[in-house]
């Protein structure tokens, strides 16, 4: 058994930190099953509503995928490779605080209209966030350090799902979650974080009103993140790969269909981006790619689409 004191030392509360965090993000037990499972449920009561349950489904997850990408988007702390770190002289933890606007291109059938089309939009979020150091790692050789090194991170925001699409309203969502450094950035490497940040977002409403379909779709979702940057001199640069594992409660309700159950699945993103460093201030931008939710193999016309695209700016304040 580890020692009482054991805690007090920065790799005990290291330690500690991360295996709370591990317990909040783990997801918890559920019955669950795939979106198409939902839309035969939907359709099985009668055949003529199989085409309204089957872009119902497709809405439903497209909805789900705006709401993870808007909420947890590409680098955890935009523009940012590498953890904080503590202030070399008072021995505090650095902050750092952002505000972050991004688009994410979508489209969703029109359920029950012309089924041959989809609507096509963009959706803007806004979210603010802060970090602050908590261990500063190890420093193995004189130019590596930062090894283990542990950030906190906090963020809120809002999703602004248009209503003249059919949706009832902005979606609210807030995260939190912790990065770690593999290495953090100096003159002769790069910084590299591995990060992982669990979100809780408001439902996704579309349609419902009297005689309409309508989609709920409340997403939870762990999102995974490594990443890669270095700055040279004041630009900087910044490449990574995510992994998102996503819950929902999806309701589908058509005219002569209904079905409502919990799904799970995962999906891989990649990003990049570049800043501009002015001293404390660093302006950025950055984009990306996600990877489709699911197949809805019922919905036709069947699509192939390659992913959704996202872009972000923002500006980051370092304390």
């Amino acid at each position: 058994m580890m020692p009482r004191t054991a805690w007090r030392s920065p790799p005990g509360r290291m330690m500690a930190i991360a295996f709370a965090l591990s317990l909040g993000m783990a997801p918890q037990e559920a019955r669950t099953q795939s979106v198409s499972a939902l839309v035969s449920a939907c359709g099985a009561a009668d055949g003529t509503a199989a085409r309204e349950c089957a872009e119902a489904g497709v809405v439903a997850l497209r909805n789900l995928d705006l709401a993870v990408l808007s909420t947890a988007g590409g680098a955890e702390a935009p523009g940012s490779a590498s953890t904080l770190g503590m202030r070399t002289f008072q021995d505090s933890p650095r902050l750092t605080t952002w505000l972050r606007t991004g688009f994410a291109r979508a489209s969703v059938p029109r359920i029950s209209g012309e089924h041959d089309r989809e609507a096509e939009f963009l959706l803007p979020s806004l979210r603010a966030g802060v970090a602050a150091a908590v261990f500063d790692g190890f420093r193995p050789v004189p130019t590596i350090w930062g090894l283990l090194s542990l950030d906190l991170l906090a963020s809120g925001g809002v999703s602004l799902f248009p209503a003249s699409q059919g949706y009832l309203g902005a979606v609210t969502s807030y995260g939190i979650g912790a990065r770690v450094g593999i290495l953090r950035e100096s003159f002769t490497v790069p910084g590299i974080t591995v990060s992982a940040r669990r979100s809780y977002i408001e439902s996704v409403r579309f349609g419902g009103d009297v005689g309409t379909p309508l989609v709920s779709t409340a997403p939870r979702a762990t999102s995974l993140r490594a990443s890669l940057g270095k700055d040279l001199v004041a630009i900087g640069a910044i490449l990574g790969v995510g992994l998102d594992l996503y819950e929902a409660d999806v309701e589908l309700s058509v005219d002569a269909g209904r079905a409502e159950g919990s799904v799970t699945g995962s999906r891989l993103l990649y990003f990049g981006g570049v800043g501009l460093n002015f001293l404390f201030v660093q302006v950025s931008a950055e984009g990306g790619l996600a990877s489709e939710l699911e197949d809805v193999p019922a919905y036709e016309p069947a699509r192939s689409r390659a992913g959704t695209v996202f872009v972000n700016l923002a500006i980051r304040i370092v304390i």
